[in-house]
């Protein structure tokens, strides 16, 4: 596990989670698609079949297997959308390792230790069978009723999964690995989001503090200027990419995102204190924390890239001689345009639109009971 997480390759990319990708087969064009393939085909026989098409117990169970539902389809489907764009992918790493090896060439100690510094930040499965045994066995001492600790909330494929303990082992065995699957791909899916967005934004920084560098002085050094431009140039490329990458991830989160948050404050209304509102209550938490972390993370990038026209301003463009002024005139100019992450080319991804977020979510929340 330890020689997994070591990575000794060069600061520049996240290099985690392009090798968590790696596992499942993306990141490396399609010579190892097939293991995803392999991946969502038993995300879709274990979890959508049996949640879709076996029916509930009641109603509690519907709205607890539904939201367990939406956010696997999230994190699966979310990979599958990267897995589609894996040549972008592919082209944002390399833009990204260009722009490292000039900042460690060229660039300034400090600019070189951001760059490492951000580098070096970046049991659940088996516990329902635990408990399923200890109720079986003491059940059978106290002549009562065991009861069946579920993975999740489903029936599966007709099988007596709640009260024969036959039937339960034949769903819970592959259930144990398929929760740890579930576990990988939603890690390795919110990995690639937020670390090539972080990166992309020290990209951004990176290209302000070397403006603030070469600019103090009058005239600066036009060679160093051009460098600034293909700089700056390169990160947004990188943003462009990014964007064509996580846009339709983006979009399904906040359709998602709305209908399951809206749901589960409609069962929080009516439901009583139980195993099934405390699933729902930490499934919650989990989406409002991911969407969160996404707008947090697509208004720093808007930010950076933003503040790359005020270290031109600010460095005395005016003053340069003819020809480094149209260098910069030319970054100011690039840097006018809006940067960061759409939610499929409608929205920007950002803390204003997190609180429209929360406001359409109650708006379908009253709507939804009215028509309850």
């Amino acid at each position: 596990m330890r020689r997994f997480f070591t990575i000794h390759k060069p600061p520049g990319v996240p290099h985690l989670a392009l090798k968590l990708l790696h596992a499942v087969g993306i990141a490396n064009g399609e010579t190892f698609s097939h293991r995803f393939t392999a991946v969502y085909l038993l995300f879709i026989f274990f979890i959508a079949i049996p949640k879709l098409f076996c029916g509930y117990t009641s109603f509690e169970a519907s709205v607890v297997g539904l939201a367990e539902l939406f956010f696997q389809l999230n994190n699966f489907t979310g990979l599958l959308l990267v897995l589609v764009s894996s040549k972008q992918l592919q082209c944002l790493v390399r833009v990204g390792q260009t722009i490292a090896d000039e900042v460690f060439q060229f660039a300034q100690a400090d600019m070189r230790q951001l760059l490492t510094s951000h580098h070096k930040r970046i049991i659940f499965a088996t516990a329902p069978i635990c408990a399923t045994f200890w109720s079986y066995v003491r059940a059978a001492h106290r002549n009562t009723t065991a009861q069946y600790v579920l993975h999740m909330e489903e029936d599966f494929y007709g099988l007596q999964i709640r009260s024969s303990l036959r039937s339960y082992l034949m769903f819970a065995i592959p259930m144990v690995p398929m929760s740890y699957i579930c576990a990988y791909v939603g890690c390795a899916k919110i990995m690639i989001v937020f670390n090539f967005t972080s990166y992309c934004t020290v990209y951004f920084r990176l290209v302000a503090l070397q403006l603030q560098y070469q600019t103090r002085t009058v005239p600066s050094d036009r060679d160093s200027i051009r460098t600034i431009v293909a700089m700056h140039q390169q990160a947004l490329c990188c943003a462009d990419l990014l964007e064509t990458i996580v846009s339709p991830i983006m979009l399904m989160q906040i359709v998602l995102c709305v209908l399951m948050s809206s749901s589960m404050v409609l069962y929080f209304t009516f439901a009583t204190m139980s195993g099934h509102m405390i699933n729902v209550l930490l499934l919650f938490l989990v989406v409002s924390t991911e969407t969160f972390g996404y707008c947090y993370l697509g208004t720093q990038l808007s930010m950076e890239s933003a503040r790359i026209a005020y270290a031109v301003y600010n460095g005395k463009w005016e003053q340069q001689p003819r020809e480094i002024a149209k260098h910069l005139q030319l970054i100011l100019l690039r840097a006018q345009k809006p940067i960061g992450i759409t939610a499929g080319k409608f929205c920007f991804i950002n803390m204003e639109q997190f609180a429209k977020l929360l406001k359409t979510t109650y708006s379908v929340f009253i709507l939804l009971r009215d028509l309850l």
